[in-house]
């Protein structure tokens, strides 16, 4: 039998609606390898090194080679669908994405969650501002 991994990912059944509706099977594999990586603040950093890692696991653990141009495509997918934020403050800070805390959480604290996402709301609507 193989080791119990302890780390855990707390996926939210409203995933399903958004989830379901992506027929992109690299955005699909993306998403769970994001979810898998991020940190306990629901960060993950997806610069050239990691999508090269991306690709670099898909190949040894199912075969399948994705192209760089693929997982672009693929991140774009996931913010389409609002799983993925980009965090992007600072022009040299590219590639950060916060990963949605309404359909995935990594810590198990709900207080902070709910505060997480009043805080993520609140800096989607002054983006939305700033582009109108």
């Amino acid at each position: 039998m193989k080791d119990v991994d302890p780390r855990f990912t707390q996926v939210y059944s409203n995933a399903f609606g958004v989830i379901s509706k992506i027929t992109a099977v690299s955005a699909l594999h993306l998403l769970f390898w994001i979810i898998s990586k991020m940190s306990d603040e629901n960060f993950i950093s997806l610069r050239k090194a990691e999508k090269l890692d991306f690709i670099a696991e898909c190949v040894s653990s199912s075969g399948k080679r994705y192209t760089v141009s693929a997982v672009n495509k693929a991140i774009k997918i996931l913010q389409d669908n609002d799983l993925i934020i980009s965090h992007n403050e600072e022009k040299e800070r590219r590639g950060r994405y916060i990963v949605s805390p309404i359909y995935f959480w990594k810590t198990g604290d709900q207080k902070a969650r709910i505060e997480y996402i009043k805080e993520i709301d609140y800096y989607l609507k002054l983006k939305r501002n700033e582009k109108s």
